[in-house]
Order: C-alpha cells, then structure tokens, then sequence
C-alpha cells in the first residue's frame, strides 16, 4: 500500500476525480522519475493536464491511451506494457481509493504490494516458521504452488465483482471498469503487467484463496507473494488433500489453473526455491538460474567497461543494487566462486565485485599523542565563588604546614 494523503474511506464522488487526488496522485506518480522528458513535459502544463483529466473523468469521457508494449527476458520473457504518464496518474489515484479497503479485508499473508510487508519479510517469516517447528521436533513440509500465466489468465467479471464488494462509488467504479476493460489477453481476461492497479488487483484477487487455506482448511503456515505459495504443515497427507482443494476451487471459482509443472511437495530439508532463493531448511542461496543471469550481467557489463560506454561508478552502483537483495541469503561460497571466475577475464571488474561484495574496513583512527601536561595548568581548578577560592587556598596552606611540622 502506498503513502498518499488520508483520504477517508467513504469518499464521494465529489473528491474522486478531483484536482487535490489527481494532484497527489501526480506527485506519486512522478516520484524519482522527474528527469523522464514525458513526465516533464506533463509537469510544464500540470494545471491544465489536472483539470482536463478531473473533467473528463467527472464528465465520464476518460479513454485510456494505447500502452506501448515491450519485452524484457529476464528473469524470462514477458511482455511489459507502458502506459501514458496520464493514465499513470490515473492508477495512482485509483489504488489510493481502494488499497485502504482491500488492506481491512486482506490476511497478513500475503507480501505483494503492501506496506510493511515485501519479499525479504516473507522469507524471513518463512524461515522463522520452519525453525519453530523444527525445534518443537516436528518435521515440516513444504508445498510450492504456482499460477499457470496469472495475469493473462484473470477473468475481468470476476474481478470486478470483488472489487465492487469493497467500493459501492459509482464514479470510483467507472474508473476501475475503464481500466480493466482497456486490455485483453483473450476475450474479458487478462490484466497488463507493468500497470501499478494490475498489481493490486491481482494480489487482491487471490486474497480468496488465503481466506480457504487459513480459516476454511486451517493451515496458519501460508506465504504468499502475488501467484507464488508456499505452505507448511507437518502432514504430507493432509498438503496433498490441500493440494486438490486448491486446484478445484482455482479452477471452479476463480477460473484460473495450478501450473502442473511447477508444484513442489518435499520436505523442508530438501531444497526448493521461492522469491529468488533456494531455500534448504533455514538456509538459502542464490537460484543456479539466478547465477548464471548474474554471470550474463556481469560479462554485458565487462563490454561496458572496456568501451568506457559506462563509468565504473554507474557499474558499481548497478552491482550493488542486485547485491541489495543477494547480500540476505547466504551466498559467501557463492561470491568467492563467482569473483574467482570472473577473475579470470577481466580483473578491473572482478575489483569492483570484490568493493561491493567485502567492502574495506575503515582505518582507525590514531589515538592521540600523549602530551606532557604544563606545570602551570596541572593543578587549577575551577571555582563558583572568590569565597570558595579562598577557602580552599586556606586549606591547602593548614595541609601543607601538617605536612612539614
């Protein structure tokens, strides 16, 4: 959930569309992307864009604008789509409506798109779940579940129904049905990825799914990011029953299918992999996958610095941005391997690996010479009234005359 400013949760339709949330919605839009000339040149004509995009909605003309369509192959292909600054605008001001009424109604275990919540603290609960029951002397076991092409496969209908569950704005719901409506994968399914309300939309979709699992099935162990599930238990028996509950009910109420390939039902000592790592017990490493990408990285990366296209600085901050994430698993053996190997072709490089990877330890700092203290200042002190000085010269001429009598 995003940080806008509190709107209530019964808001009009007077407020929505209005130009203070298109205005907020703007500034979360434009954040750390202000040097994007298509955002600049929106701020230049900000007013006039707010209003007529305030009119248009209000006025129920909005159209959204044709996206522009792109690929990206890691960490496999998918087809992203751009939507116009405008109808970001819109998004924003969209999930800014319905996140605090999704969030009453979500369980705390899902870790997609949610504030306080995240990948790192799904793992991190993941494996504090696992080392309790380990040492309760239970033997826990792992079902890996995943949602055969999830974004192509949401039925728009479907989706509108429980997002109208929490909203009951006709204006706020004319939006949402011009959203969902301007993409389709087949006929009235799909959402587009790279869209922030496909995001929350599709998170929010499967809160059914978590709502069946925990109250209805009763297994408190379940960690979901967006399509990915992960369940704990320490009956194989009883996760393979669960396994089909989840199956019918995908198919029969949600109208989506489990991918057959990607199940996983092991023990939690043997390995199997979620959000990035390859998780064995409480241990996890990076994905084989993930390093052989990181080896494909590093090698576009070593071109770079050879042809001096990038500065070592703009390589070491794009090292250390896949390090932010790495760095949580433990991958020590991992990193020695990988800059051993790319120790071999390019050093300059492996240099950097090694800055970002075992940082230096700051020097320290010399203690200060020791100094011969002055004879004058070795005894003075420091005295609140002449009278107290006074006193105390008396008292150190009654000692000293003890002393030498």
């Amino acid at each position: 959930m995003l940080a806008f400013l509190v709107i209530p949760v019964n808001a009009s339709s007077n407020m929505v569309g209005s130009f203070l949330h298109l205005n907020q919605s703007f500034k979360e839009a434009a954040k750390g992307h202000m040097t994007c000339r298509p955002i600049q040149r929106f701020f230049f004509y900000k007013e006039r864009e707010l209003v007529n995009l305030s009119k248009e909605i209000h006025g129920k003309t909005y159209r959204p604008r044709p996206k522009r369509p792109f690929i990206v192959f890691e960490p496999k292909q998918r087809k992203i789509f751009e939507s116009h600054f405008r109808d970001r605008v819109v998004h924003h001001a969209i999930c800014f409506l319905l996140n605090p009424r999704f969030e009453r109604r979500s369980l705390p275990k899902s870790y997609a798109c949610r504030k306080g919540y995240g990948n790192l603290k799904a793992l991190d609960q993941l494996r504090k779940a696992i080392r309790k029951m380990e040492d309760r002397g239970e033997n826990p076991w792992v079902l890996k579940i995943d949602i055969k092409k999830y974004f192509d496969s949401i039925p728009h209908q479907k989706l509108f129904n429980l997002i109208r569950r929490d909203c009951n704005d006709p204006l706020t719901m004319w939006m949402v049905n011009r959203v969902i409506d301007s993409y389709h994968a087949t006929p009235e399914r799909g959402l587009p990825i790279g869209n922030l309300t496909s995001q929350v939309f599709a998170n929010l979709y499967l809160n059914e799914l978590d709502w069946l699992v925990v109250q209805h099935c009763g297994f408190k162990n379940l960690f979901r990011f967006m399509d990915d599930l992960v369940i704990l238990d320490t009956s194989k028996d009883r996760l393979e029953d669960l396994l089909n509950k989840i199956q019918d009910y995908c198919h029969s109420e949600l109208g989506l299918t489990v991918h057959p390939n990607k199940i996983r039902l092991v023990p939690a000592r043997k390995s199997f992999e979620f959000l990035g790592f390859k998780i064995t017990g409480t241990r996890r490493t990076i994905k084989p996958t993930n390093v052989a990408r990181i080896k494909r990285r590093l090698r576009k990366l070593s071109k770079a610095l050879k042809l001096k296209s990038q500065s070592p600085e703009k390589i070491h901050q794009r090292i250390q941005s896949w390090w932010g994430y790495a760095c949580h698993g433990q991958i020590q053996k991992q990193l020695r391997d990988l800059t051993s190997w790319l120790q071999e072709f390019d050093p300059d490089l492996a240099l950097i690996c090694r800055e970002v990877f075992w940082p230096p330890s700051e020097e320290r700092k010399l203690a200060p010479e020791r100094t011969q203290p002055d004879e004058k200042t070795v005894h003075s002190v420091s005295y609140q009234s002449p009278l107290d000085r006074e006193i105390a010269e008396s008292e150190c001429e009654f000692f000293q005359a003890l002393r030498w009598s």
